[in-house]
C-alpha cells in the first residue's frame, strides 16, 4: 500500500464550477475507475469485491480533489482512440 500511496493514480474530469457536480462526476465513474484500479492490483476478477459502487468505492479508495491542473509540456495534447 505504500507504494500506491506514494504513486497515486490521477483523474481527471470535466471542468465543474461547484463540489457537488465533480461528486457526480466521481459517483457516475467510481466503478470504472474501482476496475482499473483492482486491475492494476490483481487480474484475477474472481478476487475483486462483488460490490463496487460509490458507498464501497470510498471505504476502499482515498482521493482528493485538485481544482488546478496546469501543462507545463511544450507540446500539444494528443488525444488517442482507445
Amino acid at each position: 500500500m505504500a507504494d500506491v500511496r506514494g504513486d497515486p493514480s490521477v483523474y481527471l474530469f470535466p471542468e465543474c464550477n461547484f463540489d457537488h457536480e465533480l461528486m457526480e462526476y466521481l459517483e457516475a465513474s467510481c466503478t470504472e475507475i474501482f476496475e482499473q484500479e483492482l486491475e492494476s492490483w490483481d487480474r484475477e476478477k474472481e478476487n475483486w469485491p462483488e460490490d463496487r459502487g460509490f458507498a464501497t468505492f470510498q471505504r476502499w479508495f482515498e482521493y482528493s480533489i485538485h481544482w488546478m491542473i496546469f501543462d507545463m509540456a511544450d507540446e500539444r495534447l494528443v488525444v488517442e482512440e482507445m
